[in-house]
């Protein structure tokens, strides 16, 4: 076996002995420290204009398997408020594709989606133009159907807690299990059905 299996071996062997113990998972902080890390916006609310001017423009990149495999490292920095997330106090609920998604050592599945709507606190935001949002979903306490994330551009909605990521970007944090959900067809119009027989 090669020493860079043996080693990707190893950090998945302590990813999930730290996963199973807890020590692994979304922490929030309303202050996180970012030396590295971009300072989250100021939002006075659902209607400030600082939530558009800040969602993505253009999908993430994919990232390698071996930053993926050390994940775990930069998840437990974020647990203890280093480059953490930004907690809003406030609930997002989002409708859209899925344009990609992976999974990381850490225990989370990642989701993004190209947003057809957007609700933050029940409030619509307005979407001018493309724009991507990510779920940050946490395995090891939200599950997911595989039918979600395998079926090719499927829509989807979730909802949860509205954070920052101190990487640059909002996300959705589901915070339970059936948060999100492949988007259900709209009801047919009877009228409309009526009138065309």
């Amino acid at each position: 076996m090669k020493p860079q299996w043996k080693k990707f071996i190893l950090l998945g062997w302590i990813a999930s002995s730290l996963f199973y113990v807890g020590c692994i998972g979304p922490h929030y902080t309303e202050n996180p420290s970012k030396p590295l890390g971009k300072t989250p916006p100021q939002i006075s609310g659902p209607l400030d204009p600082a939530i558009v001017a800040n969602l993505r423009t253009n999908p993430w990149p994919h990232s390698p398997l071996p930053d993926r495999a050390l994940e775990v490292g930069a998840t437990i920095a974020k647990s203890a408020g280093i480059q953490g997330w930004k907690d809003y106090h406030l609930h997002a609920k989002a409708w859209g594709v899925v344009v990609q998604h992976e999974y990381s050592s850490n225990g989370f599945l990642t989701m993004d989606i190209r947003l057809k709507a957007m609700t933050v606190n029940h409030v619509a935001i307005a979407i001018p133009g493309a724009r991507y949002m990510r779920f940050e979903i946490f395995l090891g306490k939200v599950s997911i159907d595989k039918a979600i994330y395998e079926e090719t551009n499927a829509e989807v909605v979730g909802e949860g807690k509205f954070v920052w990521d101190s990487d640059g970007w909002f996300e959705i944090h589901p915070q339970k299990t059936g948060d999100v959900e492949l988007a259900k067809p709209p009801k047919p119009d009877h009228n409309e059905q009526a009138s065309s027989k």
